[in-house]
């Protein structure tokens, strides 16, 4: 299985969003909120469908009920957390790290075709 890999701020949970999650949901919220953003990141232009299937999904992986889940997202999606197009929501601060990572990544493999061509 490969390792995909997203970077976790040091200090998001002083982010104002994160707190107003937390005041109301306390770290199972935050805990949560972080099992959405892996699947997020393993989803197809991470993007997760605002489909039962998928809040079931997120309720098996946390071991609380699909309501509580909607409720979460929901909260996430007010505070700002996640938004939402069209029949899909999505966290725009991972987008934006996903965005940088891969510029990154296509400028060492540039560095890397220059090198070899030198060779």
């Amino acid at each position: 299985m490969k390792l995909l890999t997203f970077s976790h701020s040091s200090n998001k949970r002083n982010d104002t969003r994160i707190k107003a999650l937390r005041k109301k949901y306390a770290m199972m919220g935050y805990g949560i909120y972080w099992v959405i953003l892996e699947m997020m990141r393993e989803a197809d232009n991470y993007y997760l469908p605002l489909k039962e299937y998928i809040y079931e999904a997120i309720a098996e992986e946390t071991g609380k009920n699909v309501s509580f889940i909607k409720e979460i997202i929901d909260k996430c999606i007010d505070v700002e957390l996640f938004e939402t197009q069209e029949e899909h929501f999505y966290c725009p601060d991972m987008l934006a790290e996903m965005a940088h990572k891969e510029k990154i990544s296509e400028i060492r493999a540039e560095a890397g075709r220059k090198t070899k061509g030198k060779q």
